[in-house]
């Protein structure tokens, strides 16, 4: 055994290294790549199933704002946790008078779904 060692001394310390190294690049990849069991929002939704989601209350939101004769188009979505308001005004249309739109939407919640949702507004000029 003796011999063994002493013949492929070097071999064995070049092997052992490789074996480090390829050991040390697999934990790597698989640190960097993301768990494909866990939710993409991981525990952030929890609780969400007590708010009124559905796609009917965002397109009655959205043709009710619709309504309004300074905006063009209106469009709502969900993302997690982050209710999207993108509102289309024409061009002649008052900033002041646009921006008043978000006393409009806080009306369609409830203060709990206010506290439980973030609310972007986006307002595009056409």
């Amino acid at each position: 055994m003796k011999k063994f060692l002493i013949k492929y001394k070097f071999l064995l310390a070049i092997s052992a290294v490789l074996v480090a190294f390829i050991s040390v690049i697999i934990w790597g990849i698989l640190a960097l790549i993301p768990d494909r069991g866990v939710s993409l929002y991981g525990n952030r939704l929890d609780g969400i199933e007590q708010f009124d989601v559905s796609e009917e209350r965002f397109n009655e939101a959205a043709s009710i704002l619709e309504e309004e004769e300074y905006i063009k188009n209106a469009n709502v979505s969900l993302s997690g946790r982050i209710i999207n308001f993108k509102i289309e005004v024409y061009l002649e249309t008052d900033l002041v008078v646009a921006k008043s739109v978000t006393d409009e939407i806080l009306t369609f919640f409830e203060e709990e779904e206010k506290s439980f949702f973030d609310m972007q507004i986006f307002l595009i000029v056409e």
